[in-house]
């Protein structure tokens, strides 16, 4: 969790810039069918929402940064039962806002096979983290 989690702040970063760019350039390309609704109404067309790309960015943004949280304070706490609760919320939370992500990124256009697949493997350190966390409750 601590070496995704900033890999994940890094691609949502890169991910707002080359969407931020491409919709810099878009405008300017749909500029000539600004009689027809401008590029509003292409991207509409495509299927494409950017406010919901963007709200799909930054909420992984979120869960890149809780992810890195949850990372160190499992390393911090991982002898502390006491801890061993939060933990498990934190877990809960990431693989709440990475579906919620998904979700969003889905219904701005951005769906595919790739989509469901990298939700699915998002899952699973999230699942182990919590597993851990729930053993060291128990113990």
């Amino acid at each position: 969790m601590t070496i995704f989690g900033p890999l994940g702040i890094i691609a949502s970063i890169y991910s707002f810039t080359t969407i931020r760019a491409l919709l810099a350039f878009s405008d300017g390309l749909f500029s000539m069918f600004d009689e027809f609704g401008g590029s509003s109404a292409i991207y509409g067309a495509a299927g494409l929402s950017p406010g919901l790309l963007y709200a799909s960015i930054a909420l992984s943004a979120v869960g890149s940064i809780m992810l890195l949280i949850a990372g160190i304070m499992g390393i911090k706490n991982h002898n502390n039962k006491e801890k061993a609760g939060t933990l498990v919320i934190l877990g809960i939370a990431i693989i709440a806002i990475n579906v919620l992500s998904s979700v969003l990124a889905g219904i701005g256009g951005n769906f595919s096979a790739t989509s469901i697949v990298g939700l699915l493997l998002g899952a699973v350190i999230p699942v182990l983290y919590i597993i851990g966390a729930t053993q060291n409750k128990k113990s």
